[in-house]
């Protein structure tokens, strides 16, 4: 959802859900290389 807000223009709120998730508190030792994308995406999209 955070990606869908983010490509709408509503970079507040896709912000909003990386703090609700807690993407800076995931595990990231032994997670599948799909989890690890999906994580890394998720940085690319927050440090923009």
């Amino acid at each position: 959802m955070a990606k869908l807000n983010y490509v709408e223009g509503d970079y507040k709120e896709a912000l909003n859900i990386y703090a609700r998730v807690g993407l800076d508190d995931l595990p990231l030792t032994a997670a599948p290389p799909y989890r690890l994308r999906v994580i890394a995406e998720a940085y690319a999209t927050k440090g923009l």
